[in-house]
């Protein structure tokens, strides 16, 4: 008789158990359901085809579709991800990459030239200048498909050698020892000297060590980095601005409008991907520069569209673009979980097909979640 309560706490224990693992099972299912969803949401919005291959879409109008270096970059790494997921297929990276060889800037220079719309009836490019940004992207890609897709007939790897090799001829300054905005800038009096604070990926440059041997990499990154951190030093919050002017006494915010915009010199739309850039990354200067921007944002009530470096919100709104870097760089670290938790609602914001740039951002951040 003794023995029956014994029996029941048994079974009872055991079925606890087994519905434990059941419901953990099916949360990862709608999780990897979700992404799933959410990279053929993105593809079906943003990626179109011509002649020249897949590109994606960065003007949110198909009638009149723009393609950027930037948004091709984003594709391949977005795809490739996706591929390593079991979501995207190998032809749909290719498709991506066919495109990127018809406009890169030669045979020998792996660098895409930096945006294509159609002029005088004809889709071209509308000149032979680069972005680091994009062909840092497009660079990590290939090498990550390399991996993904170890049998392909496409060398993958070759390719993004290339690449490498032609940043590295065309897009460094000796001077300041990192990499220039583009080859544009490389040899110009004036802009040689700026610095955008979203193309300092760690991440990267670590991997691009790792398969070159080239020191040139270590040292990239760690120059990158002491400047985001002198950057990151020169305001309380932490912020750090889109771009940067790099000199002999140090590196400085950029002025309204020194560049592209009014916000050249605040938390705006280029700096908003740092937390990303910086995510995943082993560095500790990477780590401690991402530790201090999660504090900034854990004390605020709600992440606005863009902060001056004093911490002041220069919107009274939210963006998917803002948050999604955020939910990548404050996973798994439990002092920021709150950060975590108020950006998790990009998880649930729907695919429109109007707003390109968030909704890459948000499909890269999600992708790269563990």
């Amino acid at each position: 008789m003794k023995k029956k309560p014994l029996l029941v706490w048994f079974i009872f224990g055991v079925s606890l158990i087994g519905y434990i693992v059941i419901l953990k099972m099916s949360i990862q299912k709608n999780d990897t359901d979700q992404e799933e969803k959410m990279f053929h949401d993105w593809y079906d919005s943003y990626v179109l085809k011509n002649k020249y291959g897949s590109f994606v879409n960065t003007s949110n109008n198909k009638k009149k579709p723009i393609a950027l270096s930037e948004g091709q970059g984003y594709g391949l790494v977005i795809t490739v991800l996706a591929g390593e997921k079991g979501y995207a297929k190998e032809a749909q990276f290719n498709e991506l990459l066919t495109y990127y060889d018809h406009f890169k800037v030669s045979e020998i220079n792996g660098l895409m030239k930096w945006k294509q719309e159609i002029i005088n009836g004809k889709w071209q490019s509308v000149d032979n200048n680069n972005a680091t940004d994009g062909d840092l992207d497009i660079a990590y890609a290939l090498f990550k498909a390399a991996e993904v897709w170890p049998n392909s007939k496409v060398n993958y790897q070759k390719k993004a050698l290339t690449i490498l090799t032609s940043i590295k001829k065309n897009n460094y300054n000796d001077k300041t020892e990192v990499l220039t905005v583009g080859n544009w800038a490389t040899n110009s009096k004036f802009y040689a000297n700026l610095f955008r604070s979203s193309d300092v990926m760690p991440l990267y440059f670590d991997l691009f060590f790792e398969k070159t041997n080239d020191l040139f990499w270590i040292k990239i990154k760690e120059n990158s980095l002491d400047l985001l951190t002198e950057l990151s030093n020169g305001s309380q919050s932490g912020l750090i601005p889109d771009f940067a002017w790099i000199s002999q006494k140090g590196v400085k915010p950029a002025e309204s409008r020194d560049v592209t915009a009014e916000t050249d010199g605040d938390y705006g739309y280029n700096s908003l991907r740092i937390p990303l850039r910086l995510a995943n990354s082993e560095d500790e200067k990477a780590k401690e520069l991402t530790y201090k921007l999660l504090t900034f944002f854990a004390n605020q009530n709600q992440v606005k569209s863009g902060y001056s470096l004093e911490g002041k919100p220069l919107t009274d709104y939210p963006s998917v673009s803002y948050s999604a870097p955020l939910l990548l760089a404050s996973e798994n670290q439990s002092e920021f979980s709150g950060v975590f938790s108020d950006a998790s609602w990009i998880m649930y914001e729907p695919t429109t097909g109007d707003n390109y740039y968030g909704d890459s951002l948000k499909v890269l951040a999600v992708l790269q979640l563990k």
